[in-house]
């Protein structure tokens, strides 16, 4: 109808909207009672909509997308591809995950845990207000900035005097002012000088986080077998995947850690050992996301499409993604997210080191936001309000020019 997204600028033309559009246009059409309406009545009843029942793509840890750097410590913190915060917005993205930091010389910029993006926040958000200023549709083009984990001595205040010396006028501080909030008032109060749309809220939202929705794990954790990688049926072509996960954990990490809670130094020695054992073993260089896992049930499970024991990672990110979208939206109008993205442990990090991965190419050779898209298109996934991804585009595994023919 008339309220489907344009062809984002950016993007090439092809027969079918790219993946991130598409999600966008699904998750435009999923808001309930708006399928087949009239535009006057949908206007009518988008004026309407509780705010968090407006559903938004968002871009989980959306400053690495300024991170620089090939090192593998890099690939396991870049949640989203290089290209910036216009390359995000203009392949459907409409509400950022924004970590800031103040650094060690006094400038503000942003984080992915232990790791610091070197790039000034007042840089970021001056693309960000020209993206708006370009992009004035009154409700498809309202931006919702998270601000969470502010790190750094006044680091609140200091992102607070930032945006209003840029002119941002809605910062909300307060979670209550999300009570009884409407897609109209939000978008009226939002409004930006030069006419775009930016909501910033400090806080004040469900993450609705579970670190146990992971690409990678054991069968049978409780086993008493070790689990083993093997290419081809050769006893010569095994790893003790158990083993090399305690190697290289060393001691005082837990394999269960978040990634993201480990210093840069700990993820650069959990890498380093990982991919040491990789280049160890012949098999683990060739074809590597075709390894078939053996020892009955306590084998590693991975996420890859046609991956060994792929349907137990999906399953678990299914029943997540139903669980949060079939709950009703929360009564205080406040917004909440539905984490459509796979978890990583240190644990994690090192199988898929051994695989050859990243965060990048855990979605890639899993397909998770096609699938995702899909299932949205089929109504599986019910309330929504941040649909969050990463990475929300995909490219080539050497990680450049990234294109959202693909995302």
């Amino acid at each position: 109808g008339g309220f489907a997204p344009s062809a984002p600028m950016g993007c090439r033309r092809t027969a079918r909207p790219a993946l991130g559009t598409r999600l966008a246009l699904v998750l435009f059409a999923s808001v309930a009672g708006l399928v087949g309406c009239a535009e006057r009545d949908c206007s009518r009843k988008l004026h309407n909509l509780p705010l968090n029942q407006w559903p938004l793509l968002e871009c989980h840890d959306a400053a690495t997308t300024y991170l620089t750097g090939e090192e593998s410590v890099v690939a396991w913190t870049r949640t989203q591809p290089p290209g910036g915060i216009r390359k995000l917005l203009a392949c459907g993205a409409r509400a950022l995950d924004w970590r800031p930091k103040v650094a060690w010389d006094g400038r503000l910029i942003m984080h992915h845990g232990d790791i610091d993006i070197d790039y000034d926040m007042e840089d970021a958000m001056r693309e960000l207000l020209d993206w708006c200023g370009a992009n004035r549709r009154k409700y498809k083009d309202l931006v919702v900035l998270y601000v969470n984990k502010c790190e750094g001595s006044g680091c609140m205040e200091r992102v607070t005097t930032l945006l209003s010396n840029l002119g941002v006028a809605l910062v909300v501080s307060n979670c209550t002012w999300f009570q009884g909030r409407t897609l109209q008032d939000a978008s009226r109060l939002a409004k930006l000088p030069n006419g775009g749309y930016l909501l910033v809220t400090l806080g004040c939202v469900t993450e609705n986080y579970d670190p146990t929705v992971t690409c990678y794990g054991k069968v049978n954790a409780d086993g008493g077998l070790v689990p083993h990688l093997a290419y081809g049926l050769h006893h010569s072509d095994t790893l003790a995947v158990e083993e090399v996960v305690q190697d290289c954990l060393g001691p005082g990490i837990d394999p269960s850690s978040m990634a993201s809670t480990l210093s840069r130094k700990e993820l650069a020695q959990v890498v380093a050992c990982a991919s040491s054992h990789r280049r160890k073993q012949p098999f683990l260089q060739n074809k590597a996301s075709e390894l078939l896992l053996r020892e009955g049930e306590n084998a590693v499970y991975n996420c890859y499409v046609n991956g060994t024991h792929n349907e137990i990672p999906l399953e678990e990110i299914t029943d997540y993604l139903e669980k949060i979208t079939w709950r009703a939206a929360p009564s205080d109008g406040t917004l909440y997210e539905v984490q459509a993205l796979w978890q990583e442990t240190a644990e994690t990090v090192i199988i898929g080191e051994l695989l050859g991965s990243s965060l990048l190419l855990d979605e890639e050779r899993s397909k998770l936001n096609a699938l995702n898209t899909n299932k949205l298109h089929g109504g599986q996934y019910k309330n929504i309000s941040l649909w969050v991804l990463g990475p929300l585009l995909l490219e080539n595994r050497k990680l450049q020019n990234p294109s959202c023919v693909d995302c």
